[in-house]
């Protein structure tokens, strides 16, 4: 049964992943809150896919139990003149969490990328709610097509030129409460936090 579960949520996170792809959009002005421009505070590192290797996975393991085994990992960023990138899938006691890690080499640009995300394509997929105090802005969603009890939350996180997009995808018996979710939210957004640590060291 773990194992037939587990497969569907492979499937969900390959859904929704080809269905929220990378777009480069028209910078979209908002309200200056750090940088607006610039090449930024986060350099590619030269070996992206060891990030995946780097993240720790603490702020989750009360809600989600350890990793189990090794992420699955891609690069992403088809122009590294404009963005690289890297996905990192890992498999947990209670779900599965995909972190996709973009460094833009504008500020701005990763700045239009969130504005166009949250703007455009993430308010079709579920009610949206701002995460203060996470990078420069975040927000979070429960995907629409999560279901009670496997919700898929959704978080999008933009730092100077870094631009996180999280994906957890959990399950338990009974159906999740408004709580239950917003503490897996505040998870994810200390998990982010964490996340944004490690890029510097990179």
């Amino acid at each position: 049964m773990i194992s037939m579960w587990r497969s569907w949520a492979w499937s969900v996170l390959f859904l929704v992943a080809s269905c929220s792809s990378t777009v480069t959009a028209t910078p979209i002005p908002s309200t200056p809150i750090v940088e607006t421009a610039g090449p930024g505070i986060y350099r590619v590192p030269d070996d992206r896919p060891m990030l995946c290797d780097t993240i720790s996975y603490a702020a989750l393991k009360d809600l989600q139990g350890e990793p189990n085994g090794k992420p699955e990992i891609t690069k992403t960023g088809s122009d590294p003149a404009t963005v690289s990138g890297v996905r990192c899938a890992q498999q947990l006691d209670g779900g599965l969490i995909s972190t996709h890690i973009s460094f833009w080499t504008k500020v701005e640009t990763a700045r239009s990328q969130y504005d166009h995300h949250r703007d455009d394509v993430d308010k079709e997929e579920g009610k949206m709610t701002e995460r203060p105090g996470i990078g420069t802005q975040a927000y979070a969603l429960e995907h629409k097509l999560g279901g009670p009890t496997s919700p898929i939350l959704q978080m999008q996180v933009q730092d100077s030129n870094a631009f996180l997009k999280l994906r957890l995808i959990t399950d338990k018996p009974t159906e999740y409460t408004p709580d239950e979710i917003n503490a897996l939210f505040d998870a994810m957004g200390a998990f982010a936090k964490d996340v944004l640590a490690e890029l510097p060291k990179a």
